[in-house]
């Protein structure tokens, strides 16, 4: 009789042993699977992450490009037009066609010069949405606001790349 009570203590032992192995196995799967799980998470995060304001940014970046280019362009049309109005002799006050063309001379490079003053204005806010929007090696990229096109071309590269966009 001893034998059938030896015979089902094996048995229940078995039975609770295969039992408590396939829950220690159950409970590494589905901790692999959790890490699993936490690690496609953050990955998707982190590529959501990269690319959250990609088309802000490409857009600040571009305002800033062609607001640069802008201000150039008008910066040298005023410096031309303020160095021709210095230049003009002054004119005779009985000559009334001088004195038109004096004025109107003068107007224009007043003109000019708002519409620099206009042009970095645009500069400045497009380099406060890139500083808001950009990371820290775009960031340090840029340079100040008066710098000439040559300059440009660091802060243009670590645009270009915070963007994927290949050189």
């Amino acid at each position: 009789m001893w034998e059938v009570f030896i015979g089902a203590a094996v048995a229940l032992v078995s039975g609770f042993g295969g039992a408590w192995l396939q829950a220690q196995s159950s409970k590494q799967l589905l901790a692999t699977q959790l890490a699993d799980a936490e690690n496609a998470r953050e990955e998707a995060y982190a590529r959501e992450d990269h690319t959250r304001f990609a088309e802000q940014k490409r857009a600040a970046y571009a305002s800033l490009m062609s607001n640069w280019s802008n201000l150039d362009y008008r910066r040298a049309e005023a410096d031309e037009a303020v160095a021709a109005a210095a230049e003009l002799p002054e004119p005779d006050p009985l000559d009334g066609g001088a004195l038109s063309q004096a004025r109107d001379l003068h107007a224009e490079a007043a003109r000019l010069s708002e519409e620099v003053h206009r042009m970095l204005e645009a500069v400045i806010a497009a380099m406060e949405t890139v500083l808001l929007l950009a990371p820290s090696e775009v960031r340090d990229a840029l340079p100040e606001s008066s710098a000439p096109e040559a300059a440009r071309s660091a802060f243009l590269k670590a645009a270009r790349l915070d963007l994927g966009i290949p050189d």
